[in-house]
């Protein structure tokens, strides 16, 4: 009975033995596995601007099946795919540039990549993509009649380089870079010199500044330039004329303009001088200024003139090529007499011609002027007895008020002026000035007037003593 006992207690042992022995192998088998998705992490964004930045990732595992697409995705909102891009396959290394940004606004990225089992994404970052600077305009200082200086200062950068900076200006408000601007390096604060100003005239500034993101410009200051200083005079002068030096009824002796047409003239204008009548009325029989073809011979060939005849000053505006038309041969003042000096001006508005004699309003006429010839030139010359002065062309009719004003003072560096003869500082009064050859413009305009066969070396035909005073 005891053996049968000790083999029943010696199997149970080995057979507990054996169940252990199986179960603890079962408990340390791995069992096989399938693909998996990659594994991947997001790099760093770099090289961020207002528009671009770059980044990618890092592949570190295929799971098992290749890699057949990578790249980034990203958008406004975490975890957002709004926007992506691909770069290649397989693991490793890879990057990529994030375009078409929006400027000041924060991005959510992350890496990407695909195999056969499905996408997975790397770490999320964020950035800020660049905004345009911030700047403030310096005020105004220096003012010349044709420069001043201002300047600026970038008080931020919006994330990015500053790549351009200075001011820009213009007569009418909010100028930007479109029109007149300096260029400043990127130090700031900065300082720019405006030139090339046209002086008695305001001026609207900005200060700007440029990076990736774009241009940004600072408060809008206005200035006005200075008035225009003339030379001094060390020569002042008028220019006289002698009579009856003709040819073909057309003075033989004249001054030509520059670049001035008939056709050149505006629809409104207005022709200024000063004039003193130095032979008597009954003789008195010429032209004082007029718009002719060089070639053509004869008064009726001018297309426009102011003529004197007799104690009388005459318009005439031939509108049929150069043939008279009675229509526009009109009287613009009469009873003038010998020595007296006069400052004329004739004015037209597109409809009606008025003629100012002193500031006062002498007469009024409508008429049409639209034919005017490329070809007519405006001259002036020596068919009769007369001091001319202050000869000024404006490209629009000035109002009485305006030509009471002026008609006693410069018009150096007014607005508006086509044409400008004072003819001071250019001759000796009444000496030889043969070798002067043309009359400068003080308009700026460059429409400088050439002699033709005028002696100027004479009492007449030449420069004389200033028949106004002070300018």
């Amino acid at each position: 009975m005891k053996k049968i006992i000790t083999l029943v207690i010696i199997l149970s042992a080995f057979i507990g033995n054996a169940q252990r022995t199986m179960f603890g192998a079962q408990n340390n088998y791995v069992a096989p596995t399938g693909p998996s998705l990659p594994v991947l992490v997001t790099t760093a964004v770099t090289a961020i601007t207002g528009t671009t930045a770059t980044s990618g990732g890092t592949v570190t595992s295929d799971g098992g099946e290749p890699v057949t697409s990578r790249g980034v995705v990203w958008g406004t909102s975490p975890g957002s795919s709004t926007y992506s891009t691909t770069t290649g396959s397989g693991i490793g290394a890879f990057s990529t540039n994030l375009t078409s940004l929006s400027a000041a606004t924060t991005y959510y990225i992350r890496a990407f990549a695909t195999n056969s089992i499905g996408t997975s994404y790397g770490n999320e970052l964020n950035f800020t993509t660049a905004s345009v600077p911030t700047v403030t305009t310096t005020a105004i200082s220096n003012i010349t009649e044709n420069s001043a200086t201002s300047g600026g200062t970038v008080t931020a950068t919006g994330g990015a380089a500053i790549t351009a900076q200075g001011v820009c200006w213009s007569t009418t408000a909010n100028p930007t870079i479109s029109n007149s601007f300096t260029t400043s390096g990127t130090t700031t604060p900065f300082t720019s010199n405006l030139t090339g100003l046209t002086a008695s005239t305001t001026y609207y500034v900005r200060a700007y500044a440029t990076n990736s993101a774009g241009t940004s410009y600072g408060s809008q200051i206005s200035f006005t330039t200075s008035a225009a200083i003339p030379p001094a005079l060390a020569n002042q002068a008028s220019f006289s004329w002698s009579l009856n030096q003709l040819s073909g009824n057309m003075p033989s002796y004249y001054i030509q303009a520059t670049n001035l047409t008939l056709s050149q003239l505006p629809t409104s204008w207005t022709v200024q001088w000063t004039y003193k009548m130095d032979e008597g009325p009954g003789s008195a029989d010429g032209m004082h200024w007029f718009f002719r073809n060089s070639s053509t011979t004869g008064k009726y060939s001018t297309q426009m003139h102011v003529y004197q005849q007799n104690g009388g000053l005459e318009f005439w505006y031939n509108s049929n090529n150069y043939a008279y038309s009675p229509v526009h041969d009109v009287y613009l003042m009469t009873n003038m007499t010998q020595g007296t000096t006069y400052k004329l001006a004739l004015t037209y508005d597109g409809t009606n011609l008025r003629l100012y004699s002193n500031g006062v309003l002498k007469s009024t006429f409508a008429i049409n002027i639209t034919v005017k010839p490329t070809d007519s030139v405006l001259q002036m010359g020596s068919n009769l007895g007369r001091t001319i002065d202050e000869f000024r062309i404006w490209n629009s009719a000035l109002s009485q008020t305006q030509i009471s004003a002026n008609q006693d003072a410069t018009a150096y560096g007014s607005t508006g002026l086509m044409l400008y003869y004072n003819f001071n500082n250019q001759g000796t009064i009444g000496g030889n000035n043969t070798a002067v050859t043309s009359v400068t413009d003080q308009s700026g305009n460059n429409r400088n007037g050439t002699f033709y066969n005028v002696p100027l070396n004479a009492a007449t035909n030449n420069f004389v003593t200033s028949i106004v005073s002070g300018y």
